[in-house]
Formats: structure tokens, C-alpha cells, sequence
């Protein structure tokens, strides 16, 4: 494996899709942004509201509504998109660590089926670097 830390991996996949203004890798156990790479300065509250919304789009509330939805009582989601004020945040749970996600905030016209897939090609290569 390459030397690269999970900051450099967070800008190559932002550098990837130039629509995406904030990358967090984030611990949906604590509510954490353990890293992330953003276009420009982004504060600590906003990368707290964003791990925040991934918590509850992923476990919390809304994810708990999902069983009356049509999926399994014992199914969370892998991903979840909200738009809002002209921005798509996507939301991505790690495929090897649970309570492992990727916060990406980015512009509504971004090919989201490639953005959930090599995000989750990235939270796997941060599972295994662990």
C-alpha cells in the first residue's frame, strides 16, 4: 500500500469531482470529523452539522424510519442524500467498519451514482489501512 494519510485520500477524491466542496471522514459512534479536505475554509460547526446529519441520516431518527418504508426491520442505510439550499449532501457508510462514514457536501449537478461509488471505494481502503 501506498503512503498516503486518510487527508491525502479525502483531497484526491475531492480533487476527482471538482463540484464537491467538503469531504469529512467521520465517526458516527462518537458524532467526530476525524479528517477532511475542503475547497475553502470550512468551520468546526459546520463539519459538527454535517457529521450530525450523517448520524441521523444513517443511524438516528431517519434512519429509523426506514423499516416502515419497505426495508428489513434489521437494515440500516449505506448512503442517504439530502438537498437543501442548493447543495446534495451524500452521506456514506464504511462497507468493512460500521460507524465509519464519508460526509461529502457537494453541488446538486454531481454524478451521484460515481460519487457513492468510489466513496465507497474509499471508506474500504480506509477500513483496510486501519
Amino acid at each position: 500500500m501506498d503512503d498516503m494519510t486518510v487527508g491525502d485520500r479525502l483531497d484526491r477524491f475531492r480533487a476527482r469531482f471538482p463540484g464537491c466542496f467538503v469531504v469529512a471522514f467521520a465517526d458516527l459512534s462518537t458524532g467526530m470529523v476525524l479528517a477532511d479536505s475542503s475547497g475553502a475554509k470550512t468551520v468546526q460547526e459546520q463539519l459538527d452539522a454535517l457529521c450530525h446529519s450523517a448520524t441521523d441520516s444513517l443511524n438516528g431518527n431517519i434512519a429509523q424510519q426506514l423499516p416502515g418504508a419497505g426495508l428489513p426491520t434489521n437494515s440500516m442505510p449505506q448512503h442517504a442524500v439530502a438537498l437543501s439550499g442548493g447543495e446534495m449532501a451524500c452521506f456514506l457508510r464504511s462497507p468493512t467498519v460500521e460507524n465509519e462514514a464519508l460526509c461529502i457536501l457537494c453541488d446538486p449537478q454531481m454524478p451521484l451514482s460515481a460519487v457513492i461509488s468510489e466513496g465507497a471505494e474509499l471508506l474500504a481502503d480506509i477500513g483496510r489501512e486501519a
